[in-house]
């Protein structure tokens, strides 16, 4: 086996682990299956490439048109992950964006049983004109479900800012991620197809650097699927304020509305709940959660999510000037109401505008006596 063949084997590999993973695994069903079928495509598409730069198709010439390379799914599959991972509901008739997958996998099922002189003759005639067209159909399908995908995380994440304490970052991250990986992807495949236009001869050879594309996207989504988490499940928030109670402030004094959310929100110590959500808070303190957002925003200039935020990392800071704390730091975070560490440094560097380590050092520093 060739050092190439190896580079792109190591990518088919890595793909098979990670869908023996995710379907081995019984949290966020559907999501995961979506991501599993995705990453096989992806995989499968290393295979003939495995199998070309071995000499596979040399020995074996009847392996030509097996369905290894099936772009048109993508796109869809893609799309589909983004939805469940993001807790939206597929849309109705979903199957139907599947049609163009189970034709082109139809298509070559039955060619690949043809035999040889029938595949040679074909080919000549009639694949030649299909393959371009075939190439830029998956590209077409792949861009335009980027773009839903991209849009959907963009909302996603606006969501999560507005109405969790917990904004997912490794889901956001993740998503990011594959999303412009896919767009790198996408790039570097139409610029190999505009060039095989003017290079009609041009062999796997030369499309090499497009199949270690293919293995580096494999390796990307792979390694990050494996460190998924559990996705932060939607929650419908009414968007606008209902019927006030009688003690509530006139709506233009929304300093007064802020403070006194903040204050039954530190005499019940609501951001100690690390599974804390506008819809709760919101029933916790006696407003409507829309009341709420707008309070925050108009008064403070925060976001549910960011005065959360505050509120623990004010915790703490008092807990970490504290002598008598001596405790594993994320110990406190998490007592504090972080449930990750990512989210709890992102945020306590936000509000001190230091890494909570160096915070910790400066606070033993200014203890100790000077001689």
């Amino acid at each position: 086996m060739s050092t190439a063949s190896t580079v792109l084997l190591l990518g088919l590999i890595q793909g098979a682990i990670v869908v023996g993973t995710l379907l081995g695994t019984k949290r966020d069903y559907i999501a995961h299956r979506f991501l599993a079928a995705l990453i096989f495509l992806v995989s499968l598409k290393l295979v003939p490439y495995v199998l070309g730069f071995s000499g596979f198709y040399q020995q074996y010439p009847w392996l030509s048109y097996a369905p290894f390379e099936l772009e048109s799914g993508f796109g869809p599959l893609l799309y589909f992950f983004v939805l469940t991972r993001t807790a939206e509901k597929l849309p109705k008739g979903w199957g139907w964006h599947l049609v163009p997958l189970a034709i082109e996998s139809l298509y070559y099922s039955v060619m690949f049983l043809q035999p040889l002189e029938f595949k040679d003759s074909w080919h000549g005639r009639v694949q030649v004109i299909i393959d371009p067209l075939d190439g830029y159909w998956g590209l077409i399908s792949l861009c335009a479900y980027l773009w839903l995908s991209l849009r959907r995380t963009r909302d996603y994440e606006a969501f999560t800012q507005q109405n969790m304490t917990q904004e997912a970052p490794l889901t956001v991250r993740f998503l990011t991620v594959t999303l412009w990986t896919f767009a790198a992807f996408l790039v570097v495949d139409l610029v190999f197809q505009v060039v095989t236009e003017f290079r009609p001869n041009s062999t796997y050879f030369d499309r090499y650097p497009l199949y270690l594309c293919n293995a580096v996207v494999v390796y990307i989504i792979g390694n990050g699927a494996l460190r998924l988490q559990d996705p932060v499940p939607q929650i419908t928030v009414e968007p606008t304020a209902g019927p006030l109670p009688v003690s509530v402030p006139a709506p233009k004094d929304w300093a007064k509305v802020a403070d006194q959310i903040e204050e039954r929100c530190r005499q019940q110590k609501l951001w100690q709940d690390p599974q804390l959500t506008l819809a709760l808070f919101a029933d916790a303190v006696e407003f409507s959660p829309g009341y709420v957002s707008r309070a925050l925003n108009n008064a403070r200039n925060e976001s549910f999510n960011g005065f959360i935020n505050r509120l623990r990392v004010e915790e703490m800071t008092t807990l970490l000037r504290n002598p008598a704390e001596d405790r594993d730091m994320i110990e406190l975070a998490f007592e504090c109401g972080f449930n990750s560490k990512a989210s709890f440094n992102r945020s306590f560097k936000q509000v001190t505008g230091q890494t909570p380590t160096a915070f910790r050092e400066r606070v033993l520093s200014d203890a100790e006596p000077t001689p």
